[in-house]
């Protein structure tokens, strides 16, 4: 490998291998933690590495931890004790220096779309990029290699080397499907490689629609969509980089590329045709015939919005900016439009799509599970009864929702829809069992803050604070100290809503706490309209508040 590899790269992917590990170790209780309190989880790992003063730096740990924090959403702390004698175990890589060439670049191949295209465009730009793969499957393996000879045959000169890195678990059963970790693992292989070979560049590619990942509803928050090449998880990767690996760089030459404009690449140079051997699948391995997945509802979304709406609506955006050469706010702004031609390319392709069969669509031939079918309803709907009551909304309670809304005892079925809408005297506009009422300002912060607190505890109840007790809702700022007299504006904004139920058990204080006793599923919060609000504490509660 044109010497010996750096002790520092050994050490990264040791670190690399046992965070994978824990990873899978431990279980998201995703199915049942609806409201995402138990996704995060905390690992202590001892890791015994070559160079143990290195990464004892207190910068160098800062860096990691900080990095596979943002990856994961987890909270990772590190020990490091001295390698004693590591087991053997197969190299790296199977290199034979003679087949190389003159590589100047790694770039990681997995066999998507994107790594293909990021391929193409390294090699048009006249870069010779050694490609990395991981081949966790024959399948998988043969098709990564297939790809590679599409590459050979095509105009370019170059021949594209590409090396496969095992990473398996030996009679092990993962507990956690999510794998966060695995970003940083690939960053970490394609970094170490990289050293081993004397080579300073590193492509990890993905789309930029698919490397922001903006979340698909309210409840895909956080690292729940990958950040394997998130503008912010590839500058925290190279600044750890910078520390233990210092001529190595991350970068994604994709970013502010849509789907569309990344798969030009392939037609721009003939190879349009190696499109059907790739695979894109974050489910590859349990779906063999797996295909091209899409994100319509999304798309729908971003169409509606404009470039300001779309930064309020999405705070993840503000993610990618930061303080550094390879992030900016007019980064942010590139990416945003990149959004929005994504969100163009969609909507013309699914017109395409559908044109041939919008008649047995419009009569109702095609079966409610079609995928196209599917597409062109809107946001997820539950059975109504009362369909000649179209401004009544209805919710329906699952078996499990019914014993939660029976355990906490919770007082009223009524529901409550925050239409978003403005009325004169700037009081907003609160539907409840289909009649209109209006609620000033600072009783509707309130009301808002009560809706995210069914959110964030299962019997909805948070603490007043105010007076002699600290903490609580008057601490943090979003209602006013006295919290008896808001509470009690809110419940006569509300009475002419209620009929026969007394304000006093929808707006329910007990022994110092307060809640909105209904269950969230009877709640309806119209995000569109609400992101428009002037109010900045109107803004930043929405933004908080998980959509179902």
């Amino acid at each position: 490998m044109h010497g010996a590899v750096p002790n520092a790269a050994i050490d990264l992917l040791r670190i690399a291998a046992f965070a994978y590990s824990a990873d899978q170790m431990v279980s998201r209780p995703v199915n049942t933690d609806v409201t995402g309190e138990k996704w995060k989880r905390t690992f202590v790992l001892l890791v015994p590495v070559l160079e143990p003063d290195l990464w004892r730096n207190p910068e160098v740990l800062r860096a990691l931890t900080r990095t596979l924090n943002y990856g994961t959403d987890d909270e990772w702390a590190f020990q490091f004790e001295p390698a004693r004698q590591f087991e053997t175990q197969p190299h790296l890589l199977e290199a034979d220096p003679a087949n190389l060439g003159q590589p100047d670049s790694v770039l990681l191949f997995s066999g998507g779309a994107d790594s293909l295209c990021a391929a193409v465009d390294e090699a048009a730009r006249g870069r010779r990029p050694m490609l990395i793969s991981r081949s966790p499957s024959p399948r998988l393996k043969g098709q990564q290699e297939s790809l590679r000879k599409s590459l050979q045959g095509s105009s370019f000169s170059w021949q594209f080397p590409r090396f496969a890195v095992e990473v398996n678990k030996v009679a092990t059963a993962e507990r956690e499907r999510t794998q966060r970790s695995r970003g940083f693992l690939y960053s970490s292989i394609g970094a170490s490689v990289a050293a081993a070979f004397h080579l300073e560049d590193v492509v990890v590619a993905d789309n930029g629609f698919v490397s922001v990942g903006l979340p698909l509803n309210g409840q895909t928050v956080g690292a729940k969509m990958s950040r394997t090449t998130h503008p912010r998880f590839q500058h925290l990767f190279n600044r750890l980089c910078g520390l233990v690996l210092p001529k190595v760089y991350v970068r994604n030459p994709l970013l502010f590329r849509t789907r569309a404009e990344t798969l030009e690449l392939l037609s721009e140079h003939g190879l349009q045709g190696a499109l059907s051997q790739t695979s894109s699948c974050a489910a590859n391995r349990v779906l063999p015939a797996s295909t091209h997945c899409g994100y319509v509802r999304l798309v729908r979304t971003v169409e509606s919005c404009t470039a300001s709406d779309l930064i309020e609506r999405f705070v993840e955006l503000t993610d990618c900016a930061f303080d550094g050469a390879d992030g900016s706010p007019a980064d942010v702004e590139r990416i945003v439009e990149m959004i929005r031609r994504q969100a163009e390319t969609a909507q013309v392709a699914l017109q395409e799509v559908t044109k041939p069969v919008f008649p047995e669509l419009f009569s109702g031939k095609y079966p409610t599970t079609c995928l196209v079918r599917l597409s062109l309803a809107g946001t997820p709907g539950r059975k109504r009864k009362n369909w000649d009551l179209p401004n009544r909304p209805q919710a329906g309670l699952t078996t499990d929702e019914e014993k939660e809304f029976v355990k906490h005892r919770f007082n009223s079925r009524l529901p409550i829809v925050i239409t978003g809408e403005r009325a004169k005297s700037a009081s907003n506009v609160v539907q409840i069992d289909g009649k209109h009422l209006e609620v000033r300002d600072s009783d509707f912060v309130l009301l808002l803050r009560l809706v995210l607190a069914l959110h964030q505890a299962r019997d909805g109840f948070v603490m007043k604070g105010g007076g002699k007790k600290t903490g609580g809702l008057v601490d943090e700022g979003v209602v006013p100290g006295e919290i008896d007299q808001a509470v009690e504006r809110l419940r006569r904004s509300l009475q002419l809503g209620l009929g026969d139920l007394d304000p006093k058990r929808l707006v329910e204080v007990a022994n110092g706490k307060i809640r909105l006793s209904t269950h969230v599923r009877f709640i309806e919060v119209r995000r569109n309209e609400l992101s428009k609000h002037p109010n900045d504490a109107v803004r930043r509660l929405l933004s908080l508040i998980p959509a179902i």
